[in-house]
């Protein structure tokens, strides 16, 4: 039950600071409604691309 609960309260984490930046963002910068959905996607893709280990690096030739 605790990795459920540390699991859901990653994704409200994730979902608030993404609401935060966004919000942020949009109060700062004009932008098309239609680019709104795509600025969600984009910034909670990079914020959940943090909690991951870096890719290995590619061996030399």
């Amino acid at each position: 039950m605790d990795e459920d609960t540390n699991t859901a309260k990653e994704e409200v984490d994730l979902l608030e600071l993404t609401a935060h930046i966004v919000s942020a963002y949009v109060a700062k910068n004009r932008l098309p409604a239609s680019d709104l959905g795509g600025l969600i996607a984009s910034v909670a893709s990079s914020i959940g691309g943090l909690n991951q280990p870096p890719a290995p690096a590619a061996p030399p030739p």
